[in-house]
């Protein structure tokens, strides 16, 4: 295993939270997420746990979180994924969970732009 991944936005991406030392990454893979994916692959260190939506993921990373002590880390897709997070996430902020949420990224040029 290289000391660092390919520098790719999704690389430094995983390069952080392998640094970290998050061992799991809760979410649902999607077009906007390929090159976390990509990074998530060939990091065996951090373990993509794929779940039913994205709420099922907050869900989860709140869980390991309060367990833990550690931040809980979600990754969604942009527009109906993360919008999905958000219910999840505004009960978390009331009890600071630690918590990280990753969204995919859309080009300028894309739609919505």
């Amino acid at each position: 295993m290289p000391d660092k991944i390919k520098r790719t936005g999704g690389g430094a991406i995983v390069d952080c939270l392998r640094r970290e030392k998050v061992p799991f990454v809760f979410g649902v893979p999607g077009g906007q997420t390929l090159g976390i994916m990509d990074a998530l692959y060939h990091t065996p260190e951090v373990r993509f746990i794929t779940v039913h939506d994205e709420r099922a993921a907050a869900h989860m990373a709140d869980g390991y979180a309060r367990a833990t002590g550690r931040p809980g880390v979600c990754l969604t897709t942009t527009g109906p994924g993360a919008t999905n997070l958000l219910n999840r996430n505004w009960g978390r902020s009331a009890r600071f969970q630690p918590r990280h949420c990753h969204h995919g990224q859309q080009p300028r040029q894309g739609p919505g732009s």
